[in-house]
């Protein structure tokens, strides 16, 4: 995925941002789990929870981990941390844009 510059020296965007950001963090964080050679099993195991199920549940959308474990979370998977919160962001934003224009439709 990403791992530099987002412009390119002509001024747009790389590819592998504009990948990444239409990619969800949940199937972001799967696909750089599994590139990692990690189960879901040992990524709990590792931060300490008693189940798999928290992992599972960020992989589905269900939750995400929280900010203080993204860092660590980077590291495990051996990706940029930036990246993974860069994807994280631009998940959230592009989530609150959907709400926030199905709210002003009921208005307008």
């Amino acid at each position: 995925m990403y791992s530099g510059s987002i412009i390119t020296t002509n001024g747009s965007y790389s590819e592998s941002w504009m990948e990444m950001t239409k990619m969800k963090f949940s199937e972001y964080i799967k696909t750089k789990r599994l590139e990692a050679g990690l189960s879901q099993k040992d990524v709990s195991d590792h931060f300490g929870y008693s189940t798999p199920q928290f992992i599972s549940n960020w992989e589905r959308g269900i939750s995400t981990p929280p900010m203080k474990t993204l860092k660590k979370l980077a590291q495990l998977y051996k990706t940029p941390a930036e990246d993974m919160f860069d994807c994280l962001l631009q998940d959230t934003l592009q989530q609150v844009t959907i709400d926030f224009k199905k709210k002003m439709s009921k208005i307008l």
